[in-house]
């Protein structure tokens, strides 16, 4: 049986690991509440010189808590489709119901249609936020969505439930089309971020899962974190124990369920300001894992077993990069395959693009906050 709270069936999501776009793991794209707030359609991000400003539509308005399982699940159907086309295809409305926990009941299907509409509708505009990964650089201005159309059927099957039929689309936007393109993405464990009890706890341990690469520790603001959660939305007056009542029990969860050591708040002796501070825990057989999804993913367009070795090797001197090489070089190697432009093997291509691309250095935004400290 499913257990309360649970996004994806377990037999479903055992091993599986999911996608999530960088730029939106690191900022909010939906509230935390189950219901709209009274008054408020725009969450703000500013930290100096950095802007991220999410508004929803006028007639659906944010998307909430719940909405952000949708994006997974979109997300999650994008990879299995091999990111190959703007256009992401719903194959199964039924199988995608059950994949963000929903039954197929016309309640829940209307549900489904309703996060994908509010989605749909958000305008993001963002200031020296978005990264681009091929450029290496923070775009200064910018304004997106995240999806520019979608078509979802509304038959149904016997006693008005939602079959295997009804199917349809979303169309990621380009500016959200070409960041996954180019490979600025990670890996989500899928199997642990359902088992997350809130859309709080979820939120925050996509935003932590980012960090948590190649890091001991992180720290941040306690406000400034709590802003780029999403969590103070259309709030004026805040003060430092509203902020650790929503936070602590989501901290908490995560630390019981073995993805923190320990998290304290932290008056800083200098600035005075109250920070707070994630130990991570040292997951064991962790760099293997995301190892293995990376090699999957590979020999999925190459097929060249015997090159193995080699791709272990690559992923292992790109260390925290791995992820955001791979997937670039594989989104070059996989458009040059569908114009007819690999004159050699899928494998010599893929390599030849990696070599070429992952030499390129890594550039850190000069606006984060967040401090790290990077372990051998």
């Amino acid at each position: 049986m499913k257990a309360q709270g649970t996004l994806f069936m377990d037999e479903e999501l055992e091993g599986l690991t999911g996608k999530d776009e960088m730029n939106l793991a690191e900022y909010p794209i939906s509230l935390l509440s189950k219901k709209p707030i009274p008054g408020v359609n725009t969450i703000e991000y500013v930290d100096g010189a950095v802007s991220w400003r999410i508004t929803g539509s006028a007639e659906y308005g944010l998307p909430l808590g719940g909405d952000q399982d949708v994006y997974v699940a979109i997300m999650e159907s994008w990879k299995e489709s091999g990111f190959k086309d703007r256009k992401i295809e719903i194959v199964s409305i039924f199988r995608l119901l059950k994949r963000v926990g929903m039954s197929t009941s016309k309640r829940d299907y209307d549900r489904f249609r309703v996060a994908v509409k509010r989605l749909a509708g958000v305008t993001i505009y963002a200031e020296n936020a978005f990264y681009d990964s091929r450029g290496k650089k923070y775009d200064t201005v910018m304004g997106f969505h995240l999806f520019d159309d979608f078509r979802i059927t509304t038959a149904r099957g016997k006693g008005g439930n939602v079959g295997d039929a009804p199917r349809g689309y979303v169309r990621a936007s380009e500016v959200l089309w070409t960041s996954v393109k180019r490979g600025y993405l990670k890996n989500l464990n899928l199997h642990f971020y359902a088992a997350l009890s809130s859309p709080c706890v979820k939120r925050i341990y996509r935003f932590l899962d980012k960090k948590r690469y190649g890091a001991a520790f992180f720290r941040m603001n306690m406000f400034q974190f709590a802003k780029k959660m999403g969590l103070m939305a259309g709030s004026t007056r805040y003060y430092p124990s509203h902020v650790k009542k929503d936070l602590t029990p989501a901290f908490e969860e995560l630390k019981g369920r073995g993805f923190l050591k320990s998290f304290r708040y932290e008056t800083s002796a200098t600035s005075g300001e109250e920070n707070v501070i994630c130990v991570f825990c040292e997951e064991e057989g962790r760099e293997g894992h995301e190892e293995k999804a990376l090699i999957m993913d590979i020999l999925e367009f190459t097929g060249a077993e015997h090159s193995v070795p080699y791709y272990q090797k690559r992923i292992r001197e790109l260390g925290i990069n791995a992820a955001t090489a791979i997937y670039h070089a594989l989104s070059s190697a996989k458009a040059a395959d569908r114009e007819g432009g690999i004159k050699t093997s899928r494998d010599q291509y893929f390599i030849g693009v990696l070599k070429a691309t992952s030499s390129e250095p890594c550039v850190t935004h000069p606006h984060n906050r967040g401090t790290y400290r990077f372990v051998d």
